[in-house]
C-alpha cells in the first residue's frame, strides 16, 4: 500500500506512520484468526475455497449450480469445524 504525505500541509512530516499502523493490524487480525480457529488464516484453505466458488460462478448459464438438485457445495465438508 503506498501513501501519500501532503508536504505542502505539513512540509516538516518526513515519516509515514501509517505503516506502523498497518502492521498493528495485520498483526492483530492475525491474532484474531489464531484465537477464534480461522480456517482461512490458511492460505491453503483459502485458495482451496476460492477455487471452488469460482468453478461455481463459471457455471454456464450463470448461476445453474441453484438449480442443479445434485450441487452440493464440498467446501462444507472439509470447512467443517473439528470435534
Amino acid at each position: 500500500m503506498s501513501m501519500k504525505l501532503d508536504l505542502l500541509a505539513a512540509p516538516h512530516e518526513f515519516n509515514n506512520l501509517s505503516n506502523d499502523a498497518q502492521q498493528r493490524l495485520h498483526k492483530s487480525l492475525r491474532q484474531w484468526q489464531h484465537d477464534t480457529g480461522d480456517l482461512m488464516a490458511d492460505p491453503a484453505a483459502l485458495m482451496r475455497y476460492t477455487k471452488e466458488i469460482d468453478e461455481a460462478a463459471a457455471m454456464k448459464p450463470f448461476l445453474a449450480y441453484r438449480r442443479d438438485k445434485n450441487f452440493r457445495w464440498r467446501y462444507l465438508d472439509w470447512l467443517k469445524p473439528k470435534p
